[in-house]
């Protein structure tokens, strides 16, 4: 009787760890899948950027936001007042994943983020699609925070 519940037992581990081998592969297969994807979407159709640090030297009337493609501006995005040390897109920039935003301060000090990801998104373990997760900032890749703010820190 005792082997025969730990035959059910060992049968039912290796049921589970096959079915958690089969989820890590689904789940890599959809990370491949968002980062092949050059368009970048937005989770709720909504981007800010979050400003910290010496916040003093933010001036709202210079700060211009300017999208780069292939080493050319393409557009000046528009935003809101910066409210709470952040300013929101008032349209959201097309944004695929080889571009650059170029934030230009008021001392004509320039910040860029590029190299922006897609990366998979769920809801209760259930795939919801490709969205905005990561950029580079300072030679470092950066997560959204609330999965729809850019942090970017000022010296």
């Amino acid at each position: 009787m005792d082997i025969l519940k730990l035959n059910k037992y060992f049968l039912f581990l290796i049921f589970l760890l096959l079915l958690s081998c089969n989820d890590k592969a689904k789940k890599i297969e959809e990370t491949n899948l968002c980062n092949q994807d050059s368009n970048i979407h937005y989770r709720h159709n909504e981007l800010s950027i979050l400003f910290i640090g010496n916040i003093n030297k933010l001036d709202n009337k210079k700060i211009e936001l300017l999208h780069i493609r292939n080493n050319k501006i393409i557009s000046r995005l528009s935003h809101s007042e910066l409210k709470d040390d952040e300013i929101d897109f008032t349209i959201l920039p097309e944004l695929h994943t080889n571009d650059s935003l170029k934030i230009v301060l008021k001392n004509d000090k320039s910040i860029f983020l590029h190299n922006f990801k897609n990366g998979p998104d769920y809801g209760g373990q259930k795939f919801l699609g490709c969205f905005f997760q990561t950029y580079m900032l300072d030679g470092k890749e950066k997560g959204l925070i609330d999965r729809y703010k850019i942090i970017v820190y000022i010296e």
